[in-house]
């Protein structure tokens, strides 16, 4: 695309944070996951304290503690400050060790809710594409977005899967 020498100026003389503000003010709001700032942000090793976090949310009579909930979703605010793209962030899955007949929990970082899936039981929607990462890919835990999955290993390193 050509740009007049006017606009290519323009351009450079706003600041990072005006241009992540227009973005996500703007008619061309930010919407994926898989390109920009927020994809290189995603892209970074998550923290031991998130890692740490998440890998409690078995601990129990599958019922999250409201408090416990609220230090869990903490940490995802913490871990990501400036990440424009949360819109697209449909939540957490992870293998589920209660019993044998659950599967997955899913955490649901908006509204707070963290919910034990039987086998075979149906998941939210757009949640379901992350169900056999979650189980059979070695990851400690599979954050599902609108356009694609990222796979978090134990150490935080971060893999990510396109739709």
């Amino acid at each position: 695309m050509f740009l007049s020498r006017q606009k290519r100026q323009g351009l450079r003389t706003e600041s990072p944070l005006q241009t992540a503000a227009a973005a996500t003010t703007g008619p061309r709001q930010q919407t994926g996951t898989l390109t920009g700032e927020g994809a290189r942000l995603l892209r970074q090793d998550r923290t031991p304290a998130y890692v740490a976090a998440l890998g409690k949310l078995d601990a129990g009579d599958a019922r999250l503690d409201p408090e416990f909930a609220a230090k869990v979703i903490a940490q995802i605010r913490k871990e990501f400050p400036a990440v424009q793209c949360l819109g697209s962030f449909l939540g957490i899955l992870a293998r589920c060790y209660i019993d044998d007949t659950y599967d997955v929990h899913t955490l649901d970082w908006q509204e707070e809710i963290l919910q034990h899936y039987h086998r075979g039981e149906a998941l939210p929607e757009g949640l379901a594409k992350g169900r056999s990462l979650a189980l059979y890919g070695g990851y400690a835990f599979v954050e599902v977005y609108t356009d694609c999955c990222r796979g978090v290993y134990p150490d935080g390193h971060v893999a990510v899967i396109p739709d």
